[in-house]
């Protein structure tokens, strides 16, 4: 039976489903549509990496403030939507989105298959399912990686973090005001459980932390590391 068929009728059933039985059929459908597509088989695997709890990074010297600022950006909560490739990934291992789910135009996923399908403006504890408003993937412009699963050095990040052009135009002040009010960016403080009732680690330093970090790095002339 050819794939466009089946595609046909499993998706004229989502309407008699429940909505989270209706999201895991249409997610299924476009991962088999768009297998081979979203990831190169050259991929390769993301090295897990360790996760710092709360409190393991502190500003104790005169580079520290961007340290602190480098380990929440590279943290999964953050990297793993600031990614190089079509796809998000997920988990603290930083694997490939369940359902190879696509980037789309806008960072909002695909027709059939768009993020605010399965990610609502709150965690769903039920499902698993992590949410915040505006649900979406950062500009590939503001990828944090070099490479798939694969984080930038400490410099490139940090001038990337600076470029205006590639960062919606922001300054220093603008960035502190993203950090400290954009929605997405809140919600790694607050990222819910998985299915199995686990908790979400959060980034290594509370979000006051990294605040008071960006502005100490402000005051400082935003140095980026040599």
């Amino acid at each position: 039976m050819k794939r466009e068929f089946v595609t046909y009728l499993l998706l004229s059933r989502c309407q008699a489903l429940g909505p989270i039985m209706a999201c895991q059929m249409i997610l299924l459908v476009v991962a088999l549509a768009v297998a081979g597509t979203t990831a190169s088989a050259a991929d390769p695997p993301a090295t897990p990496q360790p996760v710092k709890a709360p409190d393991a990074v502190t500003v104790s010297s005169a580079d520290e403030p961007w340290r602190v600022i480098e380990s929440v950006l590279t943290h999964p909560r953050c990297i793993n939507c600031h990614t190089v490739t079509d796809y998000p990934r997920q988990g603290d291992d930083r694997h490939v989105h369940q359902f190879r789910v696509a980037r789309g135009p806008d960072g909002r996923g695909v027709p059939g298959a768009l993020c605010a399908a399965c990610h609502q403006e709150d965690n769903q504890p039920s499902s698993g399912v992590p949410g915040a408003p505006n649900w979406r993937l950062a500009p590939v412009a503001m990828t944090f990686e070099r490479a798939p699963g694969v984080a930038l050095s400490s410099k490139a990040l940090c001038e990337r973090l600076l470029d205006k052009r590639r960062n919606g135009n922001l300054g220093l002040r603008g960035l502190e005001l993203h950090l400290a009010r954009e929605s997405l960016v809140l919600w790694a403080w607050s990222p819910g459980t998985r299915k199995d009732g686990s908790l979400r680690l959060p980034p290594p330093v509370r979000q006051e932390e990294l605040a008071a970090a960006f502005k100490a790095w402000t005051a400082a002339g935003a140095p980026c590391p040599k």
